[in-house]
């Protein structure tokens, strides 16, 4: 598997854990900087946490954030508007995802509204005048190296790497270094803590919140890389004599085939993509076979699931 699959899911599921423990119960609106794989995993993982309906998204590329929406739009049933700038996608945002790889800060601090929680990918994405807009701040966990106690010959990066650094003083001294920002203060709390109740994060719901969603990234690929051996070596179904593939008559791939209880199929899609249409076809089937055997209220809740599927 590429690494950038691992790299990718590993940031955008730690995103989502910080969205749902610190962020409102009923966020539904996502503010997004940003176009690239970033912002396509933090999407996904706040998606799986809070009910979004609906997303702007802003990045400087026209093309980029022009095409993020009908993409996101067809995989997760979001509407999404593309904005020609970064204070409108923020504006009026429950979450705010900062997802870019800018080397200066790319949110004002005046944009910050009641009840919002921020979460970023690198720590040049924020700066201290909007972190002391903060109210509740909180951190992934702890690094191996702490920033004010670096090794001989090492430097840090604008984003938490460290490097050995060789050569004489003056051609190290040309190396530019990050400063120590708050965002990187070993004494703010963890989503550890946060997650075993040993801290309270947000406490109310017009408190402003956010998470420094970089560092630990060991232990991230560590757990996602786990979770992807065990999927990978789960028992599945094979058809190595096309069987299956014969009897359903199917010539193109990927098929899919959605078969009712008698065995019928009720609809076959080919190629990728087609999530809206799907997802329509398994209300309509749930719908049929429970409508009189179960409430409003489950039958919706059912739906609900389907649609994050």
């Amino acid at each position: 598997m590429n690494d950038g699959i691992l790299q990718h899911l590993r940031v955008g599921a730690c995103a989502g854990l910080g969205a749902k423990y610190l962020s409102r119960q009923n966020s539904k609106v996502l503010g997004m900087l940003g176009s690239g794989g970033m912002a396509r995993t933090y999407t996904e993982a706040i998606r799986a946490v809070h009910p979004i309906e609906r997303m702007n998204v802003f990045s400087p590329p026209k093309a980029n954030r022009e095409r993020y929406p009908e993409e996101i739009t067809q995989q997760l049933g979001i509407e999404v508007q593309a904005v020609p700038t970064a204070a409108q996608a923020v504006r009026g945002a429950d979450i705010v995802a900062l997802a870019t790889d800018s080397l200066i800060p790319v949110m004002n601090p005046e944009w910050v509204e009641p009840g919002m929680h921020v979460t970023n990918v690198r720590s040049n994405e924020v700066n201290q005048e909007l972190l002391a807009k903060m109210d509740v701040i909180g951190r992934l966990g702890t690094a191996t190296m702490m920033i004010d106690h670096l090794p001989e010959d090492t430097i840090n990066g604008s984003d938490g790497m460290f490097a050995y650094c060789a050569g004489t003083a003056e051609k190290k001294g040309r190396i530019p270094t990050a400063p120590h920002r708050g965002v990187d203060n070993p004494k703010i709390g963890t989503l550890p803590d946060l997650m075993a109740k040993r801290w309270a994060g947000r406490t109310n719901e017009q408190q402003i919140t956010f998470l420094n969603n970089q560092g630990t990234q060991g232990l991230q690929f560590a757990a996602v890389g786990a979770k992807v051996y065990e999927l990978a070596t789960a028992p599945i179904a094979i058809d190595n004599h096309f069987t299956t593939w014969k009897r359903y008559g199917t010539r193109y791939w990927p098929t899919l085939h959605i078969i009712d209880k008698k065995g019928i199929i009720r609809h076959t899609r080919f190629g990728e993509g087609g999530y809206n249409e799907i997802e329509s076809v398994l209300e309509r089937l749930l719908e049929e076979r429970w409508k009189n055997s179960v409430t409003p209220a489950i039958l919706k809740e059912w739906t609900d699931c389907i649609a994050q599927w």
